[in-house]
Formats: structure tokens, sequence, C-alpha cells
């Protein structure tokens, strides 16, 4: 009816907007996303579109880095194929498409928060996320337009980071080369790729002597 359709018009401006904002604040994204009718807005949004749209997808992986424990919002990922949508996005990016406004450091951001969630950080590895996104970001191995390469290292640092909260995902990470690409970057001198590449260290495994 028309009220539903205003009211996904709206989700839609929302997102977009919140998408934008990823960019240079996550704390601003957040509060235009605590700001959306409800969650189940968000859901029929993504259930009436065949192809799940990348601003709501992120909203989405904002909305799991809040709430992780909803199995609600859980249900909502595993059905709409978010993980999916945006690690194909990532791969389409780093073959040197361009993607209107969207950006590999925003959705690096977005993958990171959906991997808060340990069944998130299943689906994730299941699309590829780990050895065709990763690793090839993590050795500028791509040919993405118009990317800062030291964040998008250190942002992907990060996402290793949280995936390696799940242990399961250890051998799969540990195999695709991901130590010597963080030890790397910890000897960079740059606080934040120090910061994120020893946090995925230590949560690998690989301490400190």
């Amino acid at each position: 009816n028309k009220e539903d359709a205003a009211q996904l018009a709206i989700l839609q401006r929302d997102a977009e907007l919140a998408l934008h904002m990823m960019t240079t604040s996550n704390e601003r994204a957040i509060k235009v996303i605590e700001g959306f009718p409800t969650v189940n807005v968000l859901a029929e949004y993504l259930k009436r579109h065949d192809t799940t749209t990348l601003s709501a997808s992120i909203a989405l992986g904002q909305l799991v880095a809040r709430e992780s424990d909803s199995t609600r919002i859980g249900h909502i990922v595993v059905d709409s194929g978010v993980c999916d949508t945006i690690v194909h996005a990532l791969q389409e990016l780093m073959a040197g498409k361009i993607l209107g406004m969207y950006t590999l450091g925003g959705l690096i951001i977005a993958s990171a928060c959906l991997a808060v969630n340990d069944n998130n950080k299943r689906l994730l590895h299941e699309a590829g996320f780990i050895d065709k996104v990763l690793v090839r970001i993590l050795k500028g191995d791509h040919q993405t337009k118009s990317y800062d390469p030291v964040r998008t290292k250190y942002l992907a640092a990060e996402a290793v980071w949280n995936l390696a909260f799940l242990k399961d995902l250890h051998p799969p990470l540990l195999e695709a080369g991901v130590v010597p690409l963080l030890e790397e970057m910890k000897q960079s001198g740059e606080e934040k790729s120090m910061y994120y590449a020893s946090g995925a260290l230590f949560e690998l495994g690989e301490k400190e002597e």
C-alpha cells in the first residue's frame, strides 16, 4: 500500500545517508540508523527487493554491530544474503569498477560490523571474504580506483581481528597467510595500522615473546 511504500522510501533515503556518513563517522551513521522506524521495516525492505541494495545492506551491518545478540536481526542477515552482497560488491570495486558512492573502506567497515556476530563470520568466510578480499587488500593486490591504501589496510586488519574471535576461522585465516602481512603492518610505524594489526595477531594467538 501507499503507506508501506512511503515508509520504505524513507528507509532507503536514511540508509543512503547512513552510508555516506560511514565514510567519515560511524557514530553519526549509527544515530541515523537508530532513527529508522523499526528493524522490521528494514527487514521488509530487504525482502521486497530481489537484489539487496548495498545501502540497506550496510545499514543492516551497523544494526548487527549495535545488537549482535539479536536473533531477529540474525535471521534478516541470513534471509537477505547481505554477506554475499557486500563481498561481491567488494570484489567488483577491487576489479576497478565504480559503484557510485560506495567505497572500498565503507564496505570493509560494513563487513567488519557484520562480523561482530559469529554466524556472520561464517557467512562472510563462505562468501570468500578472507581469500578474495582481505588477503588481497593486505597485499595491495587489487585495482580499486581512488582509495586510501593505509586506511584500507588497517580497516582490513580490523575485519581480520573481528573474524579471529571465532576460533573456527583461525585455520583458514592462517592458511590464507594473514600473519606475515599483519606482522609487516605492525612494523609500519603508522599508529592505527600497528594497533589493528597487533590486535588481530593477538587474537590469532601470535603473542609477542
